[in-house]
């Protein structure tokens, strides 16, 4: 991550704080994945092995230190599938740079949000595949100035996106092309970072 302001520097609307290249990122899921398929791949061995010499021990043809070792080595190769799986998981969580919360027009649906997630074309770009998912509305949400638009007849609902890719307005076209205008957006997770409890004009130092 590229940091293009300096400490104290005073900000206006439209400056660009920092600049995310996701290709490391995507390396690194792309490596996760090939060591998750490989731990899978040992595992699925060894546990055919304990299995053939469970079946020799009651057989008397091995001995029960073939059959301990065997499932030592089973437990092992486990393990290190449990590890690969977590590598994968964070390796997407670094990629996913961008989760916001949108609250919008209507109560969304599985459809629409089956079709965030694969993917929805705006202006003749059809965006990247990401997550979409049901939210709460944030705690501790600061009132917007000015109000979003209220219908007593249309109720709202909130939708978190995990985008891996970032184009001008991106969300809000997106949630458009589904039915489902944006009425108010917060970006609350870049990367590991987190938007946490923060309020407008607070800020914490990362390292």
């Amino acid at each position: 991550m590229q940091i293009c302001v300096s400490e104290g520097q005073q900000v206006k609307k439209g400056t660009t704080l920092f600049v995310i290249d996701s290709r490391n990122a995507q390396l690194e899921l792309e490596a996760a994945q090939a060591n998750l398929t490989a731990a899978e791949a040992s595992a699925n061995s060894a546990k055919l092995e304990y299995e053939s010499n469970k079946n020799l021990f009651a057989k008397n043809i091995v001995s029960r230190y073939m059959l301990d070792n065997s499932e030592n080595s089973y437990k092992q190769a486990q393990a290190a599938v449990g590890q690969a799986r977590a590598a994968v998981s964070r390796a997407q969580v670094n990629l996913g740079f961008c989760t916001y919360l949108a609250q919008v027009d209507g109560e969304i649906n599985d459809e629409a949000l089956q079709k965030l997630s694969k993917g929805v074309v705006i202006k003749g770009y059809r965006t990247r595949p990401c997550t979409a998912e049901r939210a709460l509305p944030p705690e501790n949400l600061w009132e917007r100035v000015p109000p979003i638009r209220y219908r007593a007849s249309i109720p709202t609902s909130w939708v978190r996106l995990t985008l891996t890719e970032g184009k001008n307005r991106q969300v809000r076209h997106m949630t458009a092309a589904v039915g489902f205008p944006t009425l108010r957006l917060i970006r609350v997770q870049i990367g590991d970072l987190s938007l946490g409890d923060l309020q407008p004009g607070e800020w914490r130092r990362v390292r």
